[in-house]
This record gives structure tokens, C-alpha cells and sequence, in this order.
């Protein structure tokens, strides 16, 4: 009985090592879903824009799409989430880039037939590029509002920390890859496994801009407390030239919202720039109730 009972462990012991072997081997591929699908020419989809390469410090060209601001207007710097690729996002960025709102969106290393291989440094080093591309357009840091989506949030976080900017848009963001990964795979030790950590939590707090946090609650990848506990920890440094907002919805709707005002119609996980039914509000420690201001550039709605 001893005997059986040993072999089965052992069984046991085997198929964990290799499940978690497994995670370690193809770590990259599942926080790195990249698309292969060469992007095509985003005219057609988004009213204006057009392809422009963006040079990284590390000698790599990457494709993105650029829509330039009309009459010094906002630019977005949209650093997308982990799957797909900008060219599947373009029904967002056409409903984000309207009347005088620019828009930068890149993308990334390795997705898209980009070169490169991608990774937390790498990321991060293609935001930087896209800071400098905006730059050599005549870009003032005034007009950026970095806006990061899933996996993205801490790309721009990093950004945010390293380049002035108007203020910085987290859409769902995570307190790190290794909570997120740890809440999925509760049996496997993959904080010990990953390569990439992605520490949102641990670098928001050296931020110095206004910030916008936004999630919706039916969200199966990051759990809610995660993104509360970004904005959290960033409202603790808030103050009155940079305050800090929360905004939710407990479905995928929100209402988009441009540069150039708000827009009624819902959209289904279109532009997540919008409201809430309770409105936007910004949040100053020590200050009790919260306090209404616009957010620098998107105009919100309370209604």
C-alpha cells in the first residue's frame, strides 16, 4: 500500500514539474500573444491616418499608426494590451481620433511583422521611440496624453515616469504580471517562474502627472482589485496639479469620449475614454469628498 501510494506521488511530482516546465518554456508566448498579421495601411479605417516608422534605441524600425493633431490639438500615444495588434484596435482609434485629436498608435516588437522579439524592457523602449517620433513632429509634451490599455499600463507608466507629459490614461491596469499570473495559475509558483514582471504597482507611486484609471468589472483577466489598488496607491501622491480619477463600469460599455466633446451613443469596448453612470471624479488625499475638475484635454461627462 506504502508502495502504491509512493508511485503515485511520484506520478504526481512528475506531472507538476513538467506543467510547471511547461509555463516556463512558453511564458513568452502567453504574455506575448503576438499578431503575425503584417499591418496594412490604416487610411481606410481611420480618417486621416497614415503608417510612420519609429526608430528605437536599440536599432529596430517598427510600423505604427500616426494621425496628426489638427491645430495644436491632443495627441494620443495609445500602447495596446498583449493580444492582437493595433490593426484589430482600429475601430477604437477612429472613434479616439476625431476632429482636432491626434493619435499615436504603437506597435510593439515582434507583433504585426515588426522586428524584434518582445519583452518588458523592449516595450518600454518602443514607447520611448514613439515619445520621440511626437517630439520631431512639433509635438509639445502639453499635447501628450499616454494612454495605456491592459499589458500597456505599465508600459505607460514607465513612459509617464520618463517623459513629461499632460496626463496619463490607464485602461485596466494590474498591480504586476506576476499577481495576474498568480490569480490564474494559484497551484504553480510563478512569481519564481516569470522573466517579465511588469511591477505597475511598484512604480506608479514616482508618478507625477494627472492620472485617469478606468476599468470595467467584467474584466477575466485582471481582477478588479488590482486595478483599485493601482489607483490607490497613485492617489496617495495625488494633489492638486496632479489628481487622480477612478472610473468604472459593471459591464464592457462606456461612452467615448473625444478631445472634442462627448459622445451619447454607447459603444460596445469601443473608445474607453468615456464615463461611467457616476461620472468621472477625481480624488485628492486629505480631502475628503471628491472634487470636480476636467481631466487635462478628454472632456468627461457626469450624466
Amino acid at each position: 500500500m506504502i508502495r502504491y501510494a509512493a508511485i503515485i506521488l511520484a506520478c504526481v511530482i512528475v506531472v507538476y514539474l513538467f506543467a510547471a516546465g511547461f509555463l516556463y518554456i512558453r511564458q513568452d508566448r502567453l504574455v506575448f500573444p503576438a499578431e503575425a498579421t503584417p499591418l496594412d495601411d490604416p487610411a481606410a479605417l481611420i480618417p486621416g491616418a497614415r503608417m510612420v516608422v519609429l526608430h528605437t534605441r536599440d536599432n529596430l524600425d517598427l510600423k505604427a499608426y500616426y494621425r496628426p493633431p489638427a491645430d495644436h490639438g491632443p495627441v494620443l500615444l495609445y500602447l495596446h494590451g498583449n493580444a492582437g495588434s493595433i490593426a484589430s484596435r482600429a475601430h477604437r482609434f477612429a472613434l479616439m481620433a476625431q476632429g482636432e485629436t491626434g493619435l499615436l498608435a504603437v506597435e510593439y516588437r515582434g507583433y504585426a511583422g515588426n522586428p524584434g522579439q518582445p519583452s518588458e524592457d523592449g516595450l518600454a523602449l518602443d514607447a520611448e521611440a514613439a515619445m520621440n517620433f511626437l517630439h520631431g513632429q512639433d509635438i509639445a509634451p502639453g499635447q501628450i496624453v499616454l494612454y495605456g490599455e491592459s499589458l500597456g499600463t505599465n508600459v505607460a507608466v514607465r513612459t509617464a515616469l520618463a517623459f513629461p507629459a499632460a496626463g496619463l490614461v490607464l485602461d485596466a491596469p494590474y498591480t504586476s504580471i506576476a499577481d495576474v499570473a498568480a490569480s490564474r495559475y494559484p497551484y504553480m509558483p510563478v512569481r519564481l517562474l516569470l522573466r517579465n514582471r511588469f511591477d505597475t504597482l511598484g512604480r506608479i507611486a514616482g508618478l507625477k502627472m494627472p492620472l485617469l484609471v478606468m476599468r470595467t468589472l467584467r474584466d477575466g483577466t485582471v481582477p478588479p482589485t488590482q486595478s483599485l489598488s493601482v489607483f490607490n496607491c497613485a492617489r496617495a501622491q495625488a494633489d492638486m496639479d496632479n489628481p487622480a480619477w477612478y472610473a468604472f463600469n459593471p459591464d464592457r460599455k462606456w461612452r467615448s469620449v473625444c478631445g472634442n466633446g462627448v459622445h451619447r451613443k454607447n459603444h460596445d469596448t469601443g473608445s474607453p475614454l468615456g464615463s461611467c453612470n457616476d461620472g468621472i471624479r477625481p480624488s485628492f488625499p486629505k480631502r475628503g469628498a471628491y472634487q470636480r475638475k476636467a481631466f487635462p484635454i478628454v472632456k468627461m461627462s457626469s450624466e
